[in-house]
């Protein structure tokens, strides 16, 4: 007698996190049915039948806990003169053994098991349907942590402003990484001397002395960067820009890192009082302060506007809307800069138009709230 599934959860690639993740089974055991419980590291889960038998479960729920060990902070902290880099595997990725186990009415029972591979991200239904290629997360293959409008999944496309913090979160599985840039021909491997699963790759930390363009140089404009033969990557190189625009990065649905670098927008502050308390209780000419203040609120809201956005650009940048975790950048442009020089923001609420029928190029608009500022109050 055996377990039977009738859904299950692959393990030739990964699972995101944030969908829905069910397993369904039955036994084909002719005894009695009871219950069935879940292992997976220390948490166990008991689970009852259907009346015909089968039982149901979604991971959803417990993963996207078990996952979420630090917030999805980003505290990398890399030093390009040691390595370009680094393991990321621990924030991203659940790898643990699932035990499933039945009782049946003669004390007798029936396991299995099995090791499934989450990723911290999500995907849409609309584009799941649409563009979504189940080969695009094989655990065997290299591909980059970052949205596509492609329907192949297999080119990328991605903009790194020369002069500040950048970098490529990647899964690669074990594997060396073979980077080949096909606009010039040279390319540079990464031997698996350290490496996780997932890696991020550091191509700036600000500082243009020392860049990932040391071992593969990049032409100005656009490059094609191949990954061990599996992968596209479309990357454009942009050493023109004001270094007063606004600068920010966020966590997508795949839980990679992306940038982007806004024009510099308008900065707006909201005052708030506390109140006052009434303090009137002397003649006309024993008064100063017939009230006190008790204090102020007051916060920041800048507000940028992206312009002309190609189809490429909006994939990429669309996915700050619903992002859990976004930086503004703080550091200054061509210099070195670590994970202190970010601070987090908040996207304001409200209502974005992410499709425009009448032309192919974009506009986005997003009011997002700085930290509260620090007052005096009472």
């Amino acid at each position: 007698m055996a377990i039977i599934f009738t859904k299950t959860i692959p393990t030739d690639r990964l699972n995101l996190a944030f969908n829905n993740n069910i397993l369904q089974f039955y036994t084909d055991s002719v005894e009695v049915v009871l219950k069935a419980e879940i292992t997976i590291g220390v948490n166990i889960i008991t689970i009852y039948p259907e009346p015909s038998g089968l039982f149901y479960y979604n991971f959803k729920n417990l993963i996207t806990s078990l996952i979420n060990l630090n917030n999805y902070k980003d505290d990398l902290a890399p030093d390009l003169l040691i390595s370009y880099m680094y393991d990321w595997t621990s924030n991203l990725i659940l790898n643990e053994l699932i035990t499933v186990k039945i009782y049946l009415g003669n004390d007798t029972e029936e396991t299995t098991s099995f090791t499934p591979l989450w990723l911290s991200g999500y995907a849409q239904l609309e584009d799941y349907k649409r563009t979504y290629p189940l080969a695009s997360l094989l655990i065997d293959k290299t591909f980059l942590l970052s949205p596509t409008d492609n329907a192949s999944n297999t080119v990328n496309y991605v903009k790194y402003w020369y002069g500040l913090p950048f970098d490529l979160t990647l899964w690669l599985n074990g594997d060396d990484a073979v980077l080949t840039n096909t606009t010039n021909g040279l390319d540079y491997t990464f031997t698996n001397v350290g490496l996780g699963s997932v890696n991020r790759l550091v191509i700036s930390d600000g500082d243009t002395t020392a860049t990932l363009e040391d071992v593969l140089p990049l032409v100005a404009g656009f490059n094609i960067i191949n990954f061990n033969s599996d992968y596209d990557l479309q990357l454009e190189k942009v050493t023109n820009f004001c270094e007063d625009s606004h600068y920010f990065k966020w966590i997508n649905r795949y839980g990679g890192w992306s940038y982007w670098l806004f024009d510099k927008g308008n900065r707006s502050r909201s005052v708030r009082s506390l109140g006052t308390l009434n303090n009137d209780f002397n003649n006309l000419e024993d008064t100063i302060s017939p009230t006190i203040n008790l204090g102020k609120e007051s916060s920041d809201t800048l507000q940028v506007v992206q312009e002309s956005i190609t189809s490429n650009e909006f994939t990429l940048l669309q996915d700050i809307l619903d992002s859990a975790k976004v930086y503004l950048f703080t550091g200054i442009a061509f210099s070195q800069n670590t994970y202190n020089d970010w601070i987090e923001v908040e996207i304001k609420n409200g209502n974005f138009k992410v499709e425009n029928a009448r032309t192919n190029k974009k506009t986005l608009s997003l009011n997002i709230d700085l930290p509260q500022r620090v007052t005096r109050y009472i």
